[in-house]
């Protein structure tokens, strides 16, 4: 008798598992999903997400006249524009110690880091240049 009670449970924990597992992939009819939206493959569960927009909005005239509108309030406000500075320095030496910290981490990151620091020297001298004006 108990061999059988024994026998039964470890039947119904067998069917219970294969139910859970049969519930979880179990649903709608996945090639009729994929059919409809073009961006579920099929056989894929999961909707495959279109690429985010171009981060690149902004036009190239609006750039210019965000300069213009940023050049003209920092020449207005002397006051602002001084604590601007003020913080772009900071945040320079905070991102130098950061650099020096991850090279300390791990120093095989030390010639990314060269070319991030080279990358953000090559901006900044950009930058200047365009607040400079044109030539």
């Amino acid at each position: 008798m108990k061999k059988a009670l024994w026998g039964l449970g470890i039947v119904v924990a067998g069917a219970a598992i294969f139910g859970l597992g049969w519930l979880s992939h179990s649903g709608p009819d996945k090639t009729a999903a994929a059919a409809a939206s073009p961006h579920v493959a099929v056989g894929n569960p999961y909707p495959n997400t279109p690429p985010p927009p171009d981060p690149r909005v902004v036009t190239q005239d609006e750039w210019q006249q965000l300069r213009a509108v940023r050049d003209a309030t920092l020449q207005a406000n002397p006051d602002l524009a001084a604590e601007y500075k003020q913080l772009v320095a900071e945040m320079q030496a905070q991102q130098a110690k950061f650099d020096a910290a991850m090279i300390k981490a791990d120093p095989k990151v030390a010639p990314l880091v060269a070319k991030l620091v080279a990358l953000r020297e090559r901006s900044m001298a950009h930058m200047a240049q365009a607040a400079a004006g044109p030539r």
